[in-house]
């Protein structure tokens, strides 16, 4: 079942883009490109780190863009491929933008 479709996705997604609408946008592309039958965490447990991850973008939380491209990374591992690469990077790339100047942080 993708993302999208679990039964609280949609009131926290309406939350979020009340909060902020571009980070919401993200997320739900984000959402939608996850493939959750490739990897181990279940639908309800994916929204769960995904909303983690959009709320510290939202609020522009110091290392915020950092810890998503390493999370959305793991995702797009070879043995996973739940996400493609280029597809990680186009959402790392949007959220750097969203998420403040102290939202990238160098690893």
């Amino acid at each position: 079942m993708p993302i999208l479709y679990t039964p609280t996705y949609p009131s926290r997604h309406d939350a979020l883009r009340q909060q902020a609408p571009q980070v919401a946008e993200l997320i739900g592309r984000i959402a939608e490109a996850i493939k959750p039958e490739l990897q181990r965490l279940s639908p309800e447990d994916l929204e769960n780190v995904l909303f983690i991850h959009a709320d510290a973008v939202a609020q522009q939380i110091p290392s915020c863009v950092t810890r998503l491209a390493v999370w959305l990374n793991l995702l797009a591992a070879p043995k996973v491929k739940a996400l493609e690469h280029r597809e990680v990077a186009a959402f790392v790339n949007e959220a750097a933008s969203l998420g403040g100047l102290s939202g990238v942080v160098p690893v």
